[in-house]
């Protein structure tokens, strides 16, 4: 198995989903769509081809029936946009392209382009295509079992004999396309490298975009799909993929933690206090500098390190986005897991002041598998086995059928209940403990096992949550006092009458049968409180 149980039956219900509702192509379908690039571009069809003919063929975006066009805007019944995008930046990712207002040929860098040639760019074109040619006879040699070392000596040979196209996203998707079964169809090694991480996989180390194509091909043998419907299937989801950053959470080296305070607040902080609110600098280099010269005046003690002190406030502010998982360190201990949910704000205080809202996702502590960023207040994770552990310890909260989280107190109580499969609420009287439990079980039930919120419930379903008079529902309630003991609530000898006598019979109490009701409806999950 190449994946852990929990993650296939993940990917295969959220398959399922997909199918159901029609987002899936079939497998005859997809095999009409390749079929259809096939006739157009395969390599036959490119090897007949020379002169102006090939370069409009392969170059020319004003030519709807060109392999730029297909590859990057075509979208339709003939060849719809499912295998995975080359759009944006400039059309000089491929090398050369046809000005639209002149008709002129044109090559370089997006701050110095040239015109060229006909004759010139012709041979460009040629190179283009002998080396998709070059690529796809590699393909062709490649056995369909393939192991890593296979994968890497493809990239090496791409490397050496298609050195034109072998690190770029048109090339990969070109050759996906011709060989879906022994190429994903995530066209930069970013998008690769993340949706393997999010199935707990470590990627190759080795940098190139076919390296990683042999785990994504296991994956969709081991569950039976085409690629491309597995590479879909973990974009939907999984969603886009993010950054992993690790954030200190002491003042200095030995300082007082500030941990306490992140956690229970939803946010995570850094220092600098000094500075003021900085919500004005610009997300640019000029604002890089402000920082730099506020930390210079402000904190004259440390001049050698003003420069990377201001990266890093610059990158609490701008270089976190919106949906990046903040992992909040002491050392090499990981004490709590967010999710970024707002931008930079500033709380003048005794406590770090310079702030981001996050959700927490995990509050479990664990250590970092290798040592990084620990010289820093703020740093970009990028070993995978940290990003890969990190994943791991928010996988327990993510549902099958929702990726839906409660948020506030109710989120709190969601994430203590995936770690720890049970929470006790505390506090003085009148405060709301019972209140909370009984919505949070209400709202649990309903998300778990409908995917909704409790409100949203039908009459069929919210029947089902709390039961009636008949049966007892997926939620059971007891209160304990005085005269409520183990008997009643795990199991124990009852009076009961007879024939006439009284006899003590060994019964269930309320959490036995709960669980034994479970362990019967492995499709629903019951909560007691």
């Amino acid at each position: 198995m190449i994946l852990a149980d929990n993650i296939l039956k993940k990917i295969k219900e959220y398959k399922k989903e997909l199918d159901m509702k029609g987002d899936l192509p079939s497998d005859t379908h997809l095999a009409k769509y390749y079929e259809n690039f096939r006739k157009r571009f395969g390599p036959d069809r490119l090897r007949n081809l020379d002169g102006e003919a090939l370069l409009e063929a392969i170059h020319d975006h004003r030519n709807r029936d060109s392999l730029v066009y297909w590859l990057e805007f075509k979208n339709d019944d003939e060849f719809p946009a499912i295998f995975g995008g080359i759009a944006g930046g400039s059309a000089l990712k491929f090398g050369i392209y046809r000005r639209k207002e002149t008709g002129e040929w044109t090559t370089g860098s997006p701050q110095n382009q040239r015109g060229l040639p006909i004759e010139e760019a012709i041979l460009i074109a040629r190179t283009h295509r002998d080396q998709l040619l070059k690529g796809a006879e590699l393909l062709d040699k490649l056995p369909i079992n393939a192991t890593d070392l296979d994968y890497s000596n493809l990239q090496h040979d791409m490397d050496y004999l298609a050195p034109a196209i072998s690190n770029s996203s048109w090339g990969h998707k070109y050759l996906s396309l011709l060989y879906p079964e022994k190429l994903d169809n995530y066209h930069t090694p970013y998008y690769q490298r993340f949706h393997l991480i999010k199935l707990l996989q470590i990627p190759p180390q080795e940098d190139g975009r076919y390296v990683c194509a042999g785990r994504y091909v296991s994956i969709a043998r081991e569950l039976g799909i085409s690629l491309n419907n597995l590479t879909a299937t973990l974009i939907s989801l999984n969603g886009s993929p993010y950054q992993y950053w690790r954030i200190g959470t002491t003042k200095g080296l030995r300082g007082d933690s500030e941990w306490k305070y992140m956690r229970e607040g939803g946010y995570i902080a850094i220092g600098w206090n000094e500075l003021g609110d900085i919500s004005y600098i610009s997300n640019d280099k000029a604002g890089k500098e402000k920082i730099r010269e506020k930390i210079t005046a402000r904190y004259p003690d440390s001049p050698g390190t003003a420069s990377k002190q201001a990266n890093q406030v610059f990158n609490f502010i701008f270089g976190i986005k919106n949906g990046d998982l903040v992992l909040a360190c002491s050392g090499m201990k990981v004490l709590g897991i967010g999710k970024v949910t707002g931008g930079y704000v500033f709380k003048e205080g005794p406590n770090f002041s310079h702030r981001r809202p996050v959700e927490w996702l995990s509050l479990d502590p664990w250590d970092l598998p290798e040592k990084e960023g620990l010289t820093s207040t703020l740093s970009k994770l990028k070993i995978h086995a940290n990003l890969a552990e990190a994943e791991s310890h928010i996988l327990d909260i993510s549902t099958l059928k929702t990726h839906q989280r409660l948020s506030g107190l109710l989120g709190r109580i969601q994430s203590a209940l995936a770690r720890k499969g049970q929470i006790i609420l505390y506090g003085p009287p009148g405060t709301g403990k019972t209140y909370w439990a009984e919505r949070a079980a209400y709202e649990l039930a309903a998300l778990y096992n409908f995917g909704k919120s409790f409100d949203e419930l039908s009459d069929e379903h919210r029947k089902q949550v709390l039961g009636n008079d008949k049966f007892p529902g997926i939620i059971r309630i007891c209160s304990f006092h005085p005269a409520y003991g183990y008997e009643d609530f795990l199991e124990g000898y009852k009076p009961e009458v007879v024939d006439g006598q009284m006899i003590f019979n060994l019964s269930d109490g309320i959490f036995k049968k709960l669980c034994e009701d479970a362990q019967k409806d492995t499709d629903h999950r019951f909560f007691d409180h």
